[in-house]
């Protein structure tokens, strides 16, 4: 029976310590102070606008967007990108998306010359994006082939 009481002795004497031990551990850990000048020099940045003054003058307000580039470390780089942003947003502004009879012949890189459907005009789109679908026929006049063409106003 003494064996039995020692067991016990040494396991609560070891739950004791490791609880100590992580109480001490948690009071050291908060208990040191950092004392440091800093060195180094804060970071120099660029910048340029593109002003896209027609749509301005449409809108009748200057919407600005904000670019972050981390490759532009001069002055004429952030005024390339920006420039190039606008020309982005400006080609977006031609993009159209059209419904029509497919014809087998056209695809993808082709300039399909269209009817404006409310105002009647001709346009010539660059086709980049085609999506062709076949409906099955239900009744007289119904089904057929499709295509969906996203393409860019020339």
């Amino acid at each position: 029976m003494g064996t039995g009481k020692c067991g016990w002795y040494i396991m609560m004497c070891s739950v004791l310590s490791s609880v100590v031990m992580y109480i001490l551990a948690a009071v050291a850990n908060y208990k040191y102070e950092v004392w440091a000048r800093p060195i180094g020099k804060e970071k120099q940045t660029f910048q340029a606008t593109a002003d896209d003054y027609d749509l301005q003058r449409e809108l009748g307000v200057v919407l600005p967007t904000e670019l972050d580039d981390p490759f532009c470390n001069t002055a004429a780089l952030c005024k390339v990108v920006a420039d190039r942003e606008l020309a982005i947003v400006q080609a977006q502004r031609n993009r159209v998306t059209f419904e029509k009879v497919a014809h087998l012949q056209d695809e993808i890189g082709d300039i399909l010359r269209i009817l404006h459907p409310y105002s009647g005009n001709v346009m010539d789109v660059f086709c980049v994006n085609l999506k062709r679908t076949y409906t099955k026929p239900e009744g007289v006049g119904s089904g057929g082939l499709l295509d969906r063409f996203e393409g860019w106003h020339l």
